[in-house]
Order: C-alpha cells, then sequence, then structure tokens
C-alpha cells in the first residue's frame, strides 16, 4: 500500500477575487518534500446543489441551456445551482 504524502503547509495567502459570485486566492506552499510552490491557486466554492432527476420512463432530466462564456453555446446539463446567502447572512 503506498504511504500517504506528508501535508502541506501555507506559508501565505493572497485574496485575488472575493464577490458575491467568485472567491479566488492564491497561497505559497512548502509541500511534503519541502519545495515551495507558488503560487498555488485555490478556487473557493459556494454551497452547491445538483438533482440527477429520473422520470418515470427510466430517462434522466437534464436541462439545456446556453452557456454565453467558454463554449458559446447551448448544452445539457443536470440541474444544479450554487445557494445563493441571504444578504444578512
Amino acid at each position: 500500500m503506498t504511504a500517504m504524502p506528508k501535508p502541506w503547509a501555507i506559508v501565505s495567502s493572497e485574496r485575488l477575487i472575493d464577490d458575491r459570485w467568485l472567491h479566488l486566492r492564491a497561497d505559497t506552499c512548502i509541500d511534503g518534500a519541502g519545495r515551495m510552490i507558488a503560487p498555488y491557486y485555490i478556487h473557493e466554492s459556494a454551497d452547491w446543489i445538483s438533482v440527477f432527476a429520473i422520470d418515470e420512463d427510466g430517462c434522466a432530466v437534464v436541462l439545456d441551456e446556453y452557456r454565453p462564456t467558454g463554449v458559446a453555446r447551448r448544452a445539457r446539463a443536470l440541474m444544479s445551482r450554487a445557494h445563493e446567502r441571504a444578504v444578512n447572512e
């Protein structure tokens, strides 16, 4: 059995983006072998929910959505959304 890798240490952290929809930071880390890894980007995700629905015929229910960025086309996807926090949370 392969041994577990040694844990990394975070030396410093810089917030690059911190808004309602996206949280991105750049960490400077030391890995288990003592090497410095920088920048090591961390995307902090919001709470998320995905639904895999199956209809009475056993078929998956998917959404047909337009994706404006990247592919710029319609794409099929599972029903999923980020949890939006209330203003006072």
